[in-house]
């Protein structure tokens, strides 16, 4: 009853005006959140930009996101607003999003070299619902590299979005959440699943620290502590090589949450690590135990689970929550077929779709990869095209269309005309 009236002053409001209108908004939802203890996110669509105002976080005051007031260039923990942004925010459904690990019902994997913010605001024109996930970030990387490139976001359309660590040093972990702090991510992921020789070998983390219940208790402790409310949350198998039992697994269940983890994402294999398995091999080879699982839900009604692993289908996710389960995350299928999900908030949310067809998307895209590019010089023409290789997966002419983004990326020709040119090689029926 007060915003709204105010909004509507602010777009017909000069320079200094905004000024004003803008101070005393962040001033009386800061009030508003000194008030409440709970999680809220409220947005206002339309013209005047989108309003994202989140209670009871120490560093999340309320911040007003307007066509008249762009974020500036290097704004921690954002990218500053395009053009294709603002469109995706213009067309975003209207809805409470709640940075409750609790109704993580869909989300989308964090992947190595796959889950960049690139391909996360392609995933945000297929689902405004899905939790989306970081690549992994190692604890180091975060307190001895650059920041920013490692953290940044799209924070206006991103949300819910989680930051995944990894690392196995308590002091180190606890740093690297107070620098991402800042940053305002929903939830804050530790990686207890990747069985890598990379990761779970030489660096004696991810997967490896299932071997190591007390180590991992102190890694989530400090965590917890550092975050300061953020939720914390762990994803983990159901166990290493001969440590599979289902006994062992709800000890570690129980240890960690005695840290204060209260919310598992649960990769339904164990992880092989003296076999030296490759990655994939570990997504294959162990077989699938989804009733570990299962009788985690039955005998821990206090904390939630999602099922991670071998799901590839709408029909698998809603038969997987029949088991009580909290959610269900997939992976590899979301690289294989992302236009496949594109009826997530509808099937699994009761929410609108977005409802952009294909062509709209790589229009969208393709601003979006041009001012990408244009503000970083060292961002790669492969590493910008790839989320969208796989947008026409089964269409006719998909094979010349992944070979002219192949061919034209080689010889860094314009992103705008490469994806213009590989989209003629698509039916008009497959675009609209």
């Amino acid at each position: 009853e007060i915003i709204i009236p105010i909004l509507k002053f602010a777009r017909m409001a000069d320079g200094r005006a905004l000024v004003a209108v803008f101070s005393f908004l962040a001033l009386l939802t800061a009030n508003i959140s000194s008030q409440s203890p709970q999680f809220h996110q409220q947005r206002v669509g339309g013209a005047q930009g989108m309003r994202r105002v989140v209670q009871g976080r120490g560093t999340r005051h309320a911040r007003l996101l307007s066509r008249h007031r762009p974020m500036p260039s290097g704004a921690k923990g954002k990218v500053a607003i395009s053009s294709a942004v603002e469109a995706l925010e213009r067309s975003s459904v209207q809805l409470n999003t709640h940075s409750d690990p609790r109704l993580e019902k869909f989300s989308i994997a964090p992947m190595m070299d796959y889950t960049d913010r690139h391909f996360r605001f392609l995933l945000r024109m297929i689902t405004r619902r899905a939790w989306l996930y970081t690549e992994m970030v190692t604890a180091e990387a975060i307190i001895h590299g650059n920041v920013d490139r490692h953290l940044r976001y799209h924070d206006s359309i991103e949300h819910p979005v989680v930051l995944q660590l990894g690392g196995s040093n308590p002091d180190s972990l606890s740093k690297a959440v107070g620098i991402a702090k800042p940053y305002n991510y929903d939830v804050i992921n530790l990686n207890c699943g990747c069985p890598s020789q990379k990761v779970s070998g030489k660096g004696c983390f991810g997967a490896a620290l299932m071997r190591d219940r007390e180590l991992t208790r102190k890694l989530c402790a400090g965590m917890i502590e550092s975050a300061e409310g953020t939720p914390v949350t762990v994803k983990c198998r159901i166990g290493t090589d001969n440590n599979d039992s289902y006994e062992e697994l709800c000890q570690f269940i129980e240890c960690l949450a005695s840290a204060g983890v209260r919310h598992f994402i649960i990769h339904a294999r164990i992880a092989v690590l003296d076999k030296n398995f490759s990655p994939k091999q570990n997504r294959e080879i162990p077989p699938l135990r989804y009733d570990y699982v299962h009788r985690l839900v039955k005998d821990y009604p206090d904390y939630t689970f999602v099922l991670n692993g071998g799901v590839k289908t709408y029909e698998e996710i809603e038969e997987a929550l029949t088991h009580g389960v909290a959610g269900v995350m997939v992976g590899r299928e979301i690289l294989a077929q992302p236009w496949y999900w594109g009826d997530v908030d509808r099937r699994l949310f009761a929410s609108p779709n977005p409802g952009l067809s294909r062509r709209e998307i790589l229009e969208t895209y393709s601003s979006y990869a041009k001012e990408e590019m244009k503000n970083d010089p060292k961002l790669g023409h492969g590493t910008i095209l790839k989320p969208v290789q796989n947008l026409f997966v089964g269409e006719r002419g998909v094979r010349k269309y992944k070979q002219t983004l192949s061919e034209m990326g080689a010889r860094k020709a314009p992103v705008d005309e490469i994806l213009k040119t590989a989209v003629g090689h698509i039916a008009d029926e497959d675009l609209d």
